[in-house]
């Protein structure tokens, strides 16, 4: 995990980057359909949407949440979304599901700016056809 600090005007915002290793399938029984290499998690299951996840630790309230991804074509599209929770696992901000913007391309999916809430949390969940690719979540 890649930390980066940067002081402005008195404030320290943390920018964090996680491989999508990371993470971990939605569902227990979907661990055989995930490989990994060079961080990277790709859905080795023919013909089906895997989905994998990813909780994010957060020390200030203000984040910016990006996916890197490869989706190799329209009917192979990973689609990710981002939630944040208070402590009593409320909903109180959800980015809803966004796709990459281009295909048989490494492209970042901007799943925008959330404010969590004092003692809540944040985690990024993608829908991952066969051959697609997670390969970082920043935030």
């Amino acid at each position: 995990m890649a930390v980066a600090i940067a002081a402005a005007g008195g404030s320290v915002a943390l920018a964090r980057t996680n491989p999508g290793l990371a993470g971990q399938p939605y569902l227990p029984s979907d661990y055989q359909c995930f490989n990994n290499g060079a961080g990277a998690v790709q859905n080795s299951c023919a013909n089906t949407v895997k989905t994998y996840c990813m909780a994010l630790p957060v020390e200030t309230s203000s984040h910016n949440v990006q996916v890197s991804a490869l989706s190799p074509n329209v009917t192979h599209a990973i689609g990710c979304e981002a939630t944040a929770t208070d402590r009593n696992s409320q909903v109180t901000w959800h980015s809803g599901l966004r796709g990459t913007p281009a295909f048989n391309a490494f492209s970042v999916i901007d799943l925008g700016t959330v404010s969590v809430p004092s003692f809540g949390a944040l985690f990024v969940c993608c829908n991952m056809p066969d051959t697609t690719l997670l390969l970082t979540v920043s935030w």
